[in-house]
């Protein structure tokens, strides 16, 4: 019986081992693991589009420079990230391709779809940091207000960057990683957008291929993909702009003549100017009647709904987030979206990728096409979601 147990016990081990081999960024696998590794899980957008890297989201009018957009605001320190590296363990050699330098301004952001991509970054923060993947919107400025969540509709993944303090080399081990499922996302543009503690201090446009697409070019022919975007873009090939200054794209003066026709073009200003005044400065409160009908929506109230109330307000999106019993929540939501239903709108339900449910309607209102999405977040709090809907 000793021998069969000790047998046991090695054949255990063995297979343990063999489970933990995989993970390796040097690795050129393509086929990821079952489950990333930290908090975050395989995910996608669900938007079923046809796996063509030309039909992807948003390409004809994002360009790729591989230069982070720091957002430098009052409430936030963005310093905290000094620069980072991203690689992949798909496409491109390790010390070619994936062996770029910290940096803000030349940073790897070409990936295909079931690639795992590894975040190395350069700061003093041991926690607090993640990383958003998100669909690309022209509309930069959201991120600066925006509240992080998996009900936003452009939300594809999250990924924590930890210091990996138990890593045998720390220094040299990634702090967080993912990949896109290439059965639920599409190719094509994605934002990277960093916070810390919360907040945005730094976005990437990036580009995901589909599977394979990346894996059979050079080291050259991928700079080659990402410096004809650069230029396309206003900058050099070296993400550098003829004064010697890292190319600044984020000031509508230096992009690209048909990206200044098209940002902002369809979103009509202050849709949601009459929510400004339920943001105050001893506390958010929530919406009143009055409000809703000026999106074309019904009073959308529940008995808890003025308690700790959060309001985020862009130019193209509202969220009003707020206090819901935990026991009664899955009611409330369903008594919500009855609202909507009696109101005349056409309300799916569909299921989170946290394993929740929302639900969904797209309507018009004033000749504004607009979608609203009830939900509950991480929290368990009721969360609405209003935003022009340019899809």
């Amino acid at each position: 019986m000793k021998k069969l147990l000790i047998l046991a016990l090695a054949l255990l081990m063995i297979v343990s081992l063999a489970a933990c081999k995989g993970n390796d960024p040097g690795s050129t696998g393509t086929n990821p693991p079952a489950s990333s590794t930290g908090d975050n899980q395989p995910s996608g957008n669900e938007s079923g589009a046809d796996n063509t890297s030309q039909n992807g989201n948003n390409a004809e009018a994002a360009k790729l420079t591989g230069k982070m957009n720091i957002i430098d605001l009052d409430d936030r320190d963005p310093s905290v990230l000094r620069g980072v590296i991203i690689k992949g363990n798909c496409a491109g050699t390790a010390d070619g391709f994936n062996g770029k330098e910290s940096s803000l301004t030349d940073v790897r952001c070409i990936f295909e779809l079931n690639e795992w991509v590894y975040f190395y970054p350069d700061t003093d923060a041991t926690y607090g940091l993640r990383v958003w993947i998100l669909k690309h919107r022209d509309d930069q400025e959201y991120y600066n207000k925006a509240k992080f969540s998996d009900l936003d509709p452009n939300f594809v993944n999250y990924c924590d960057l930890h210091y990996p303090e138990d890593a045998e080399n720390p220094d040299e081990t990634e702090w967080g990683s993912f990949y896109l499922n290439k059965e639920e996302c599409e190719p094509g543009y994605y934002d990277f957008v960093f916070t810390y503690e919360g907040k945005a201090i730094a976005t990437l446009l990036t580009r995901f291929y589909n599977e394979n697409e990346l894996t059979v070019k050079s080291d050259a022919e991928l700079e080659a993909l990402i410096n004809n975007e650069r230029i396309a873009a206003g900058g050099s090939a070296d993400g550098i702009s003829g004064n010697g200054a890292p190319s600044d794209n984020t000031d509508n003066g230096n992009l690209p003549e048909e990206t200044n026709e098209n940002v902002g073009s369809e979103i009509p200003e202050n849709v949601f100017y009459a929510f400004q005044d339920a943001v105050g400065s001893d506390g958010d409160t929530w919406p009143t009647a009055e409000m809703w009908a000026s999106i074309g929506l019904p009073a959308l109230d529940y008995t808890e709904s003025g308690e700790n109330v959060l309001l985020m307000i862009a130019n193209d999106s509202l969220s009003v987030t707020g206090y819901a019993d935990n026991e009664t929540l899955a009611d409330t939501l369903k008594d919500l979206a009855a609202m909507l239903t009696d109101a005349g709108l056409a309300v799916d339900t569909v299921n989170t990728l946290t394993g929740g449910e929302q639900h969904v309607a797209d309507y018009e209102y004033n000749g504004i096409p607009l979608q609203i999405r009830i939900g509950s977040n991480a929290t368990a709090q009721i969360n609405i979601f209003v935003s022009v809907n340019q899809y």
